[in-house]
C-alpha cells in the first residue's frame, strides 16, 4: 500500500519498507511547493491497523497538507481496534458521521 502512494505522490516507486521511511519523511518536512494531498479510504474497517495507524499518524505533521477520508462499512470500527491504537478510537470517535438506516 505504501509503495503504491509513494508513487502516486513523489512519481518514484519504491520498496514498502522504504516508501514508508520517504513518505514519513516527505510529511513531516516543509516545502512550499507541496500540494495538498486528499487520500480516500474505502473499507478503512478491513484494512490493516498498521497502515491505518500511519496514515492518521501522517495527517498530524505540521506540515503534512494530507486530509484522509475514512470510509468503513462497520459503525463500530473504533471499538473493533485494540487499546494499542487507542489514539485511532479517540480520532474516529470525533469524526464519525453516521447515517440513519434507511
Amino acid at each position: 500500500a505504501f509503495s503504491v502512494l509513494h508513487e502516486r505522490v513523489t512519481g518514484r516507486y519504491c520498496l514498502p519498507h522504504k516508501a514508508t521511511e520517504n513518505l514519513d519523511k516527505y510529511w513531516s518536512s516543509y516545502s512550499e511547493q507541496r500540494r495538498c494531498t486528499v487520500l480516500l479510504l474505502d473499507g478503512a474497517d478491513h484494512m490493516v491497523t498498521y497502515v491505518l495507524c500511519k496514515l492518521v499518524e501522517w495527517c498530524t505533521y505540521p506540515f503534512a497538507r494530507l486530509i484522509l477520508i475514512s470510509i468503513a462499512d462497520n459503525v463500530d470500527l473504533p471499538l473493533c481496534l485494540s487499546q494499542r491504537e487507542s489514539c485511532l478510537v479517540i480520532l474516529f470517535d470525533l469524526c464519525t458521521i453516521t447515517t440513519p438506516d434507511c
